[in-house]
């Protein structure tokens, strides 16, 4: 049974790994910043089987959060086995290249605030000696 931390957990190609990963009966800890959504897409695993499937609701911009989720999970999960982070918008190009504001806004969710999640899952990872590590990004996070 592998324990996975999923971050972005209601965007559909975590969604579509979710139901695969349901098959063998894996255990979830579930983040979005979505809460309805999420705990929808918990339901779904729940009823394809999965005996635990928890939720937590987060905006990957709120970084002074990104640590009381993670020692969330692990309380809930202990070891991880798998973690796949898959947040990110898709903002308006044109928005983008016309109000400087937004263009900063999408890249700290698209880029800043993953490169604080990976951190210290990186680090948990490597203290535990094992687990897998996927990342799921937006383009709009290489957009300047």
């Amino acid at each position: 049974m592998k324990n996975i931390l999923i971050i972005g957990a209601t965007s559909a190609i975590a969604i579509a790994c979710a139901r695969k990963w349901a098959e063998e009966n894996a255990r979830f800890f579930l983040v979005a910043r979505n809460g309805e959504r999420l705990q929808q897409v918990a339901d779904d695993l729940t009823s394809r089987g999965t005996q635990f499937a928890a939720c937590y609701q987060l905006d990957i911009d709120d970084l002074d959060r990104h640590a009381d989720m993670l020692e969330r999970c692990q309380t809930e999960l202990g070891a991880l086995d798998i973690v796949l982070v898959a947040p990110g918008t898709l903002p308006d190009q044109g928005r983008c290249q016309m109000d400087p504001a937004l263009a900063v806004r999408e890249f700290a969710t698209n880029a800043v605030s993953v490169i604080a999640l990976l951190t210290p899952i990186a680090n948990i990872l490597e203290a535990q000696k094992r687990g897998a590590l996927a990342v799921i990004s937006s383009v709009a996070g290489d957009r300047g």
